[in-house]
């Protein structure tokens, strides 16, 4: 009797790993999560142990299959996705040579990035690259490693990003796919390879990278030293899988024209379908795990856990006594607080930004009184990450995309009034889905095309994914929102000198 096939993801995460067993229609059977720490060494410095990663992903994988009580033979193909952009390097032997790889979200090569753009001709370079030169960049990563740590450099054999570190220790083989190295500030968009002349510009050896591959492309089969640490079947195919930005997008269904998405997590991010990359320095773009491309705009460092964490005791205890999340708590209090947080802004860029501003910013809550109280700054939270998110809107409508609605995903999804919030910011629907599993999903999909049970990973999307509920604009909100988005325009543009002041000081 044939048995049902089914598929493994794997989602190395920034705050955690999770890994989730599949049924081919989209169904978790069993999963795992376990969380680890960000390490920040230093004011814009953000870095992590490859190796914890791995002993996660082993460990939880090893869980997972203990659990689901399926054949192994069940588990037809391993996808895996993962935090973006950091360059982990390992000799010929596949020894890792570097312990703490700065991760998407560090800024330590701002100088690199400086310096860069006063030494080329950075319109060239974003017209082959369809990026600006910014930090979160895995070529200029591998850049400041260079000048800062040139005998790891030398002895680097090739440098992977976290995901294809485990499709590394899962495999033996060498990899990167589409998204992650249209990710590096090395990769041509039109040609879709490395670039000899961003290379050039840039100082890195190309031979140090890996083979591209597509996403859905089988790069190795689970080794049998794997199968004695993890369970998993030796000869089971490992694709490429993807960043799992853009893995969550694909299990969103966000594959095709009109088609948005708003992901609120460790990053605030909205991104648009588009099947060519379109050129502006205040947009970036990544190629799909599927044909085509995404336009994004980003804001970086989980602010509502950073207030729960550092100001939210009160919330804390209230959530443990109601048996709630302290997000849900904070949710009620917010919503208490009317449209515009009573003349309260905040610039949310705790982590320093990337495209429209400098990478040394800072957060700013702009117009406290003493009649605003905790809920409002909850409030001016989700106001402020959401008008950050509207500059990036407003830039990809002037450019030509036109999204119909935004896809909700990640804690924003959750929250009804943070839903309402971006409705009314931005003008237009936000829409729940049918099901969200995030980039474990999309990796699963993956693995799904490789394996040869799906044709092709957008329409299994489709297939699996649908909206469920659509929260429309409520415009007396709207009116409220467009006056305060002009101050916040006016407000960030105002601040970016002092910003570099303030570095300067604190260097």
């Amino acid at each position: 009797m044939a048995r049902e096939p089914h598929l493994l993801g794997i989602d190395v995460g920034t705050e955690g790993t999770k890994v989730a067993l599949f049924d081919i229609n989209g169904r978790v059977v069993k999963d795992a999560y376990e969380e680890y720490e960000l390490i920040c060494p230093r004011a814009g410095w953000a870095e992590q142990d490859p190796e914890k990663w791995w002993h996660v992903v082993s460990k939880n994988v090893k869980a997972v299959l203990a659990s689901s009580d399926l054949p192994v033979e069940e588990v037809r193909g391993v996808g895996v996705c993962g935090q973006m952009h950091a360059p982990v390097p390992i000799d010929k032997d596949g020894s890792l040579l570097y312990r703490s790889p700065s991760l998407w979200c560090d800024k330590r090569n701002a100088p690199q990035c400086e310096r860069l753009k006063s030494v080329v001709d950075e319109e060239q370079l974003i017209k082959i690259s369809a990026n600006p030169i910014t930090t979160p960049w895995t070529g200029i990563k591998i850049m400041w490693m260079k000048e800062n740590a040139f005998e790891i450099y030398k002895k680097t054999y090739k440098f992977l990003v976290p995901k294809d570190y485990i499709v590394y220790k899962l495999t033996g083989e060498s990899s990167i796919d589409w998204s992650e190295a249209s990710g590096t500030f090395l990769f041509d968009a039109e040609k879709e390879k490395w670039s000899d002349e961003l290379a050039g510009a840039v100082g890195i050896d190309l031979e140090k990278l890996p083979s591209i591959y597509a996403s859905h492309q089988v790069v190795g089969e689970i080794t049998s030293e794997v199968e004695k640490a993890t369970g998993l079947r030796s000869g089971t195919p490992v694709v490429s899988g993807g960043g799992d930005f853009l893995c969550t997008l694909l299990g969103a269904g966000v594959v095709s024209e009109g088609r948005a998405a708003d992901i609120s997590g460790t990053a605030s991010i909205v991104a648009f379908y588009s099947k060519k990359p379109p050129i502006d320095r205040r947009i970036m773009n990544l190629h799909h795990v599927v044909p085509g491309w995404i336009p994004f705009g980003i804001v970086e460092g989980g602010l509502l856990r950073w207030f729960k964490d550092e100001f939210g005791k009160a919330e804390r205890e209230e959530a443990a006594r109601r048996g709630l999340s302290p997000y849900k708590i904070m949710d009620e209090e917010a919503a208490k607080i009317p449209a515009g947080s009573d003349g309260l802004v905040l610039i949310p860029y705790f982590i320093g930004e990337r495209t429209m501003g400098s990478p040394y910013a800072r957060g700013v809550f702009f117009g406290l009184t003493l009649a605003h109280r905790r809920a409002h700054l909850i409030r001016a939270i989700m106001e402020g990450i959401t008008y950050a998110s509207k500059q990036s809107v407003e830039v990809v409508k002037q450019l030509g995309l036109r999204p119909d609605a935004f896809r909700l995903i990640g804690g924003g999804a959750v929250s009804p009034l943070w839903r309402q919030i971006k409705a009314d910011v931005y003008g237009l629907p936000t829409q729940v889905l049918s099901t969200y599993q995030g980039g474990v999903l999309g990796a699963a999909i993956l693995a799904g095309v490789g394996a040869g049970i799906f044709r092709n990973a957008s329409s299994a999307a489709n297939e699996m994914v649908s909206v469920v509920e659509s929260c429309n604009p409520i415009e007396k909100n709207c009116e409220t929102y467009r006056k305060l988005y002009k101050v916040y325009v006016q407000l960030h543009d105002s601040v970016q000198v002092l910003y570099d002041e303030l570095a300067k000081i604190q260097m």
